[in-house]
């Protein structure tokens, strides 16, 4: 039996290199899908060759500035806060020690002093011109006066000329209730100064009486107009010094009369006022002066 020629099996050919994974490197022949599984699966950051950036601190954003800016803000105002109260608690102590001790002492002195040390200053300011001696009532001694009193010596030393609608010639100084013998006298209406002799520079008031018929019991202080005329130039309304001086809108009546204080600040010097009075429910008129 003859033998042929012998045969060798068939040889099967490698796999190609896309075919094996793990005999390839990652580099830039691999594929897409294999580098990033790779990136996912590497821990490391990827940093550029030669430089170490692990001791660089990391960049200051505009928020970071902000969040420094505002705790500075507040350790500032939490400072003046604090600081603050300590002087106010030290002032109060301050105030409060020093003072209401000083007052419970005094009184307490007055109450236990003796007698004999205690001394009381009860002088009183007596100066023209001032509050203390400025005097806001007719004197009493004036409103008591009668024609009991009345001295024709001193009326006649008083006459002073007067005109008006009343026919009456002269203003004299005639008595009657409530009207000093001093008084100048015209028609209706009785006046006089209070103090009686203004000195210069002193103030002084005009006092004006009314004498009203004797059915009459109210008189309006508003009845009462005219001026008061200096010869140093000086002029007065009487209605506006009225209601200046808080006089009530009725006055009682009392005696058949009623009386109007007008104040008048005092001049350089000695002069002559002249008076003019006009009341309505009167209907009467008259001008009076007075001669310091």
């Amino acid at each position: 039996m003859s033998q042929g020629p012998a045969t060798t099996p068939a040889q099967v050919p490698p796999l190609p290199a896309a075919a094996s994974a793990d005999s390839h490197p990652a580099g830039s022949q691999a594929p897409a899908w294999l580098k990033s599984k790779q990136q996912k699966l590497s821990n490391k950051p990827e940093t550029s060759p030669g430089i170490d950036l692990s001791g660089v601190a990391p960049p200051l954003n505009d928020q970071t500035w902000a969040r420094r800016l505002l705790n500075y803000s507040l350790t500032s105002y939490g400072l003046s806060l604090l600081i603050h109260l300590a002087a106010l608690f030290v002032l109060s102590f301050w105030f409060f020690s020093t003072n209401l001790p000083q007052g419970l002492q005094l009184f307490g002195g007055l109450a236990n002093a003796p007698e004999d040390q205690l001394i009381l200053d009860t002088a009183l300011s007596t100066i023209d011109n001032t509050p203390a001696a400025r005097i806001d009532m007719a004197p009493i001694d004036a409103l008591t006066q009668s024609a009991v009193g009345f001295d024709p010596l001193d009326a006649a030393a008083s006459a002073k000329e007067g005109t008006g609608d009343n026919p009456d010639g002269e203003g004299v100084a005639m008595p009657s209730v409530g009207v000093p013998s001093f008084a100048i006298t015209k028609g209706s209406f009785s006046v006089w100064t209070e103090p009686k002799d203004p000195k210069p520079r002193q103030n002084y008031y005009i006092i004006v009486h009314i004498k009203l018929p004797p059915n009459q019991t109210v008189y309006p202080s508003s009845d009462l107009t005219g001026e008061v005329i200096g010869t140093d130039g000086y002029r007065l309304i009487i209605q506006r010094a009225i209601k200046e001086a808080d006089t009530p809108a009725r006055i009682k009546v009392k005696n058949n009369g009623v009386q109007l204080k007008i104040f008048v600040p005092g001049a350089e010097r000695l002069l002559r006022d002249e008076i003019r009075v006009n009341s309505r429910v009167l209907k009467e008129k008259q001008t009076i002066e007075i001669e310091f």
